[in-house]
């Protein structure tokens, strides 16, 4: 991924700052797990089963965010915010370490997923755009990951949860070039 290439520092810390707010925000609330921003980047692990959970932004610019995350680490914010009856569980109880052993169909998945990134994206949107500006949103895609080389302006920010990483990316000249984004607000 390219770095944004920024006018400014304070446009990039501007909106690493209320990217990390918004992404903190939602899963500590509704998982229940604590996140802590990476000042790193792992490097990219082949290996690793990973998924995407991306949403279009169509307004008052274009971009898209996308989270990316291990199947480890997605079932467990299912087990922490979907009712567990739904979900068979060995034993009536759920231990992180044996995730994979856990049935837990694809369409619970990629609801939980859906709606995470639904509403990081609306949390970024009202925390980069004026109060009386509104924005409008794609649905969410939900999919496995793969490498991406993307040339155009990208920004990447690293997380763990439950020692565990995950990324979120901004995509989109939008989210530098707006004259709504004021990174003194």
């Amino acid at each position: 991924m390219v770095k944004l290439k920024f006018p400014d520092y304070k446009i990039e810390h501007h909106l690493r700052e209320k990217t990390i707010n918004a992404v903190t925000d939602t899963l500590e609330k509704i998982a229940f797990i604590e996140i802590i921003p990476s000042k790193l980047m792992s490097p990219y692990d082949e290996s690793l089963e990973r998924l995407k959970a991306e949403i279009l932004i169509n307004a008052p610019f274009s971009g898209k965010l996308r989270l990316v995350l291990s199947r480890t680490l997605a079932k467990q914010l299912v087990l922490n915010t979907y009712p567990t009856e739904k979900i068979e569980l060995r034993e009536g109880r759920f231990i992180f370490e044996d995730t994979n052993q856990i049935n837990i169909p694809d369409d619970i998945l990629d609801d939980v997923l859906g709606e995470i990134v639904n509403i990081v994206a609306g949390k970024l949107m009202r925390g980069l755009i004026p109060e009386d500006q509104s924005y409008e949103i794609g649905l969410p895609e939900i999919g496995a990951d793969t490498y991406l080389k993307y040339t155009g302006a990208s920004l990447c920010i690293e997380f763990f949860a439950e020692g565990h990483p995950f990324w979120l990316v901004l995509f989109g000249d939008g989210f530098i070039n707006s004259p709504l984004i004021n990174p003194n607000q």
